[in-house]
């Protein structure tokens, strides 16, 4: 069986070698990184050799995946599952991102929830400013 030699882009923009086994059977692609420890990346090939030869095949997401491009993760869903791809699927996964620490002003929303009740009175006081962000006395 012939082999063809090529390069082909990652989802970071980066390039990643690999051979592909042509023409008969399923396109196999074996790539080559180099952003694991190498007992890690070992482990990890190891690993999915295992679930290959089991019958699964794997698709791995990093944080950035999850959190800033989920649609990829859906839309390769969807594609296994030979289903439609949906965009609207994403709701509810959003909602709770959209409520987490996560989010650009989670972390500020979470400093504020932790002041309690009786700190945010205080520190109101002390700016001047209401809920509503009058200033106190004022409607």
């Amino acid at each position: 069986m012939a082999c063809a030699d090529g390069v082909m882009s990652d989802l970071r923009g980066g390039i990643g070698h690999f051979r592909r086994a042509v023409p008969k059977g399923p396109k196999v692609a074996r790539a080559v990184h180099s952003h694991r420890d190498p007992e890690t990346h070992r482990r990890d090939l190891d690993r999915d050799r295992r679930l290959l030869a089991a019958g699964w095949s794997r698709r791995g997401y990093v944080a950035a995946d999850v959190l800033g491009r989920p649609e990829r993760i859906l839309r390769d869903a969807d594609l296994a599952l030979g289903r439609p791809h949906r965009v609207d699927r994403l709701d509810p996964w959003l909602r709770l991102v959209g409520a987490s620490l996560f989010d650009a002003s989670g972390p500020a929303r979470l400093a504020e929830r932790l002041r309690g009740p009786e700190r945010r009175k205080v520190a109101d006081r002390d700016t001047g400013q209401c809920r509503s962000g009058h200033g106190i006395g004022h409607s």
